[in-house]
């Protein structure tokens, strides 16, 4: 295809970026390695686009992998004719909430769903997103309960944490010197209703002996009045402090000075269900000391009394082991460290990027995908 002919059929934006792609894939395929084009859904520093796409590329290059990211503005048709200009061995499509994140646009290129989310539970996106798995070589999946999910619509189907590139905070101090803080960190407290009711009721049996700061995370100032008003006859005890949605990077930094983390997740409620580790890297990363609720794949990784609290959705159960953290900062301490040792060991970056690679290769070359519980640890099924 001619310059003219390229400059015809793209919008000027759309022409810039795809100006920019065939820079990056000349660089690319002018090395003997594999090839492999990521598609992001979007999403800023800390979403799931930045840490099982933008970082998981980054590292691919390093594991051996010619990696080009799509940027999510690039057109179908640039990225068309990138296809055919530059084959690549293997496409990863990041979720499917980028309306160009469908496998017919790359044939006959295999592509490799990536989901750590549960919008295929909404009724109105269940035939297209089971579509989407189903044109897919394989779905890689953020829990076994996703995993469960779409197996029903491709029988290749593997596991792999969310991991992070953020390993510590260089300000934390050792969680033993850490004040009675306590944070529940979820993206939109008022998303998760039943997760909410659990942390009110938790918050209401801690123990009046000395006061606890409660931090809930993702509010915005704008909903800090209907926030407060949730715990109202809740507080006698507790000082509630609401914290705004924030950068990732000052996020996890916010949580050096929290004694404890919260991880809730509700059987009851479905989008609940559908989280892997969410917040609980944050709070591993900080060296906070994890309460988990004792389903989906936290018991895969928490060991109760060893790495962390992993308790049944009992509000008196949880109040009691937090009562209990609070007031004995060693064991806090011996549970951090712990937990420390696990985390840089199966939640990180790299060791999500090791993982995605081995099924990136078996998609490039047809190979079967493993199935049914794996030897390894690295692997949750």
């Amino acid at each position: 295809m001619t310059l003219r002919r390229l400059l015809q059929k793209l919008p000027f934006f759309s022409w810039l970026l795809a100006c920019l792609h065939f820079w990056v894939m000349l660089r690319a395929h002018s090395h003997a390695c594999p090839v492999v084009w990521i598609s992001p859904s979007g999403g800023g520093v800390g979403s799931a686009a930045d840490l099982r796409a933008l970082a998981i590329g980054k590292t691919l290059g390093r594991l051996g992998w010619c990696c080009v990211t799509l940027h999510p503005k690039l057109g179908q048709q640039a990225r068309r004719i990138l296809l055919r200009l530059f084959k690549p061995d293997v496409v990863l499509l990041q979720q499917t909430r980028h309306p160009l994140n469908r496998p017919e646009i790359y044939f006959p290129v295999p592509c490799v769903l990536d989901v750590d989310d549960a919008d295929i539970i909404n009724p109105s996106e269940t035939s297209r997103i089971g579509d989407v798995a189903a044109r897919c070589y394989g779905v890689v999946a953020g829990s076994r309960h996703l995993a469960g999910l779409f197996r029903a619509f491709n029988p290749a189907v593997r596991v792999i944490w969310t991991g992070t590139y953020i390993h510590s905070v260089a300000s934390a101090r050792p969680n033993a010197e850490r004040g009675r803080i306590l944070a529940w960190a979820p993206s939109d407290p008022f998303g998760y209703p039943v997760e909410l009711a659990l942390m009110q009721t938790l918050v209401a049996r801690l123990s009046t002996s000395a006061e606890v700061e409660f931090r809930v995370y993702g509010v915005s100032p704008a909903r800090h009045d209907d926030m407060h008003k949730l715990w109202e006859e809740r507080l006698s005890h507790v000082r509630l402090r609401l914290m705004p949605p924030m950068p990732y990077k000052e996020f996890v930094a916010s949580l050096a000075e929290v004694a404890v983390g919260l991880q809730p997740v509700c059987e009851d409620h479905e989008y609940s269900l559908g989280k892997s580790f969410g917040k609980a890297l944050a709070y591993l990363a900080a060296d906070v000391a994890v309460v988990a609720s004792n389903n989906i794949d936290h018991p895969l990784f928490f060991e109760e009394g060893v790495n962390g609290r992993l308790l049944l959705n009992e509000p008196t159960v949880w109040a009691q082991a937090c009562d209990q953290l609070l007031s004995r900062n060693q064991e806090r301490q011996g549970l951090v460290l712990q937990a420390r040792k696990d985390f840089l060991a199966r939640l990180t970056t790299d060791k999500s990027a090791q993982l995605m690679s081995d099924l990136l290769h078996r998609a490039r070359l047809g190979q079967a995908w493993p199935r049914g519980l794996a030897k390894s640890k690295d692997y949750s099924e």
